[in-house]
């Protein structure tokens, strides 16, 4: 496509599908998600999210509702708000098939939280780390979402688990009729958009 109609000349994007229709494509427009409060500051170019639970009508949300704090300690606001959990719960935001760049950023401006655990489409961005007052903890990774929808996991260690903010950016569209296969012992965990087949004896 010419550099004069693509949503994104400086990256490859040939779907040039444009999630929010702000006319800049996905790959170049980053899916920016600051957790908090309903009624703290929003950081400049992040959506918030308040801990609400799963609703299809919003197309995110946590299995369960979760708190939220706003510390008012930290200049930077995506780091003074987050959500917390010690029981393992998910949040799950609709996205199409495709592989994602995902950073997630955890900690607590005003105390120490741990130990802590967050994992994004099965893949561990934490494990059994603690964080102390001030402390935060940036991790990025490629995930590959292939069931229409972007699946992060916090807590069920013995302490909270404290996520500030998440960032995805589309790096590779995935066709519709994508299928995923994980070569696994029958008894193993299926990770999330995959499907399973044991290997022979």
């Amino acid at each position: 496509m010419s550099d004069g109609s693509d949503n994104c000349p400086a990256n490859p994007n040939p779907s040039q599908a444009d999630r929010d229709g702000d006319g800049l494509g996905n790959a170049c427009d980053p899916l920016r998600i600051n957790f908090q409060p309903c009624a703290s500051p929003v950081p400049s170019g992040y959506e918030k999210e308040c801990g609400a639970a799963f609703s299809e009508g919003a197309g995110r949300g946590w299995t369960a509702a979760l708190p939220s704090r706003d510390r008012n300690v930290a200049s930077d606001q995506r780091l003074d708000t987050f959500v917390f959990t010690s029981t393992q719960q998910t949040f799950e935001i609709l996205l199409p098939n495709a592989d994602y760049s995902a950073t997630v950023v955890i900690g607590d401006a005003g105390t120490w939280q741990g130990p802590q655990r967050v994992l994004v489409e099965g893949i561990s961005f934490f494990e059994n780390v603690t964080t102390s007052a001030g402390q935060h903890l940036s991790a990025s990774h490629r995930v590959k979402v292939r069931d229409g929808h972007l699946s992060l996991a916090a807590g069920g260690l013995a302490g909270y688990t404290a996520v500030n903010y998440l960032e995805v950016i589309e790096e590779e569209i995935q066709p519709a009729s994508v299928i995923s296969v994980n070569f696994q012992p029958c008894g193993s965990v299926l990770p999330s958009g995959w499907r399973r087949t044991p290997s022979a004896a």
